[in-house]
């Protein structure tokens, strides 16, 4: 449903519907040290790419993680030191729906950069600039029929992308690092 909403968003801070990445936003990720909520490992992967001065992974499933990524993993009993310790904090939108987001985000440095992802984060992003997000990188829908048929036929977000989905970056302008 957020998915489907996102053009609605039109009307906010420079909405990038470019299908860019948000590994492309350079600035949040090199020479930083990385604390992401929710392992997203495509982006991780990306991330790499870009130099960052560290990275550290908050999951709960462990499983989750591949074995060349487990150095970085630290145990959610951690979190509040991780987020403490980082210049760019990537959460995961279902931070979000689980009721975790407002406890995540304040433990954040004031001068960290924030950044909310997936398709979970796709609704309107002003409560998210005010608490300091500089970037909500979600998807929109570009075919709501197909992705529903793909979704009720058990494919997930993965086989959306390229075929009714792209990728959509809200820009919160006075927050974000380029």
């Amino acid at each position: 449903i957020n998915a489907l909403s996102a053009p609605l968003m039109g009307g906010y801070s420079n909405v990038g519907d470019n299908g860019l990445d948000l590994a492309d936003y350079q600035g949040f990720f090199a020479n930083r040290r990385i604390c992401m909520v929710g392992a997203i490992m495509p982006l991780l992967d990306r991330i790499d790419r870009i130099n960052p001065a560290g990275i550290r992974i908050i999951e709960r499933k462990t499983d989750s993680i591949p074995g060349d990524r487990k150095m970085q993993f630290v145990n959610p009993e951690n979190t509040g030191e991780a987020l403490e310790w980082c210049d760019t904090a990537v959460i995961t939108g279902a931070a979000i729906a689980n009721g975790s987001f407002e406890d995540l985000v304040s433990r954040v440095k004031p001068d960290a950069a924030v950044a909310v992802v997936g398709p979970t984060a796709g609704f309107i992003p002003l409560p998210l600039f005010r608490r300091g997000v500089a970037i909500v990188s979600t998807v929109t829908v570009t075919d709501g029929d197909m992705a529903l048929d793909i979704l009720s036929e058990g494919g997930g977000a993965y086989q959306l992308f390229g075929k009714c989905v792209k990728k959509v970056n809200l820009l919160n302008r006075y927050r974000v690092f380029e």
